[in-house]
């Protein structure tokens, strides 16, 4: 397998070409790489392993379809209108358990909110969530494209989040033992 190293790799089992895949390294010695779960990296070792997106149809249904039981505890909505709160990496958070950050087109959410997709009688997106950020003041131009605004928002977030995701530790003890992940769990 391509591990981007510059050998190709040995794994444990048989995978479809293209398919990407969260690898656990052999120790110093020999044999195959192991095949796990995306999650593995960041529950069990405490790791960074990227963010998660997820396609809504609408800005209510981002809501709505949480898959998370209780949803979100906390609501972070993005604009160039919000709260100056990221100046010097100082964002500041409350505590929580599940956090959502969303970020707008070049129109912004108040765009999405005036054209309906918070739904019907929602007339303000600051409102809407728990966090009115503008993680970017200093921009220097009227919009910066989403990709950009990802990048910068989640960087100037990524202290707070640290500091204030709750339960701290609890990554560590879900994911003690190394236990093989099957295909169909990895949709392969």
């Amino acid at each position: 397998a391509d591990a981007g190293i510059d050998a190709p790799v040995a794994i444990d089992r048989a995978l479809r070409p293209g398919v990407r895949v969260t690898l656990r390294m052999p120790g110093p010695g020999p044999g195959p790489a192991s095949v796990v779960g995306p999650a593995e990296p960041r529950e069990r070792l405490g790791l960074y392993w990227g963010y998660t997106t997820r396609v809504a149809p609408s800005l209510r249904a981002v809501w709505e379809e949480c898959p998370f039981p209780g949803g979100y505890d906390l609501r972070v909505g993005t604009s160039e209108r919000g709260s100056p709160c990221a100046e010097s990496g100082r964002a500041r958070l409350p505590r929580f358990r599940r956090l959502l950050v969303v970020f707008g087109g070049v129109e912004g959410l108040e765009a999405v909110v005036a054209a309906g997709g918070a739904g019907e009688g929602v007339g303000d997106a600051a409102g809407l969530f728990d966090v009115w950020a503008n993680l970017c003041p200093t921009q220097g131009s009227r919009t910066i494209r989403t990709e950009e605004a990802l990048l910068i928002g989640l960087a100037a977030l990524r202290p707070s989040v640290e500091r204030n995701r709750w339960p701290r530790g609890a990554r560590m003890r879900r994911e003690r033992e190394r236990r093989p992940v099957s295909a169909e769990a990895l949709g392969l």
